[in-house]
C-alpha cells in the first residue's frame, strides 16, 4: 500500500510516495485505508488487508482490518497489527 503526500504548492508541488505495507503472498491486496488524527497527535492508519486461500487478492476474499500508527505526520509508519481479525468459517 503506498501514501501519497503533497508539499509546497503552486501548480507543480512535490508529491512524495511512501509504502507502508508490502503485498506477500499471504496478503496479496490491500485496500479501503483511511487515515485519522488522534487526540494525542498520533496518525493512525487502517485498512482492509485480503488474506490468503483460493480466493486471495479478489473481491471476495476474507480480509482482515489492520493497522499502523505514525507519531511524525506520516513520514514513518510502525506498530503494525491486526486490528480485527477475519475468522473464516
Amino acid at each position: 500500500m503506498h501514501l501519497l503526500t503533497k508539499k509546497g504548492s503552486g501548480p507543480l508541488p512535490k508529491i512524495d510516495v511512501f509504502t507502508v505495507a508490502d503485498a506477500p503472498p499471504d496478503r496479496p491486496r490491500h485496500g479501503s485505508a483511511t487515515i485519522v488524527e488522534l487526540n494525542s497527535g498520533q496518525l493512525l492508519l487502517a485498512w482492509m488487508a485480503h488474506i490468503g486461500g483460493d480466493t486471495a487478492g479478489h473481491d471476495h476474499a476474507p480480509c482482515n482490518i489492520e493497522s499502523m500508527t505514525s507519531n511524525d505526520g506520516g513520514y514513518t509508519w510502525n506498530d503494525r497489527k491486526v486490528f480485527i481479525e477475519n475468522q473464516p468459517t
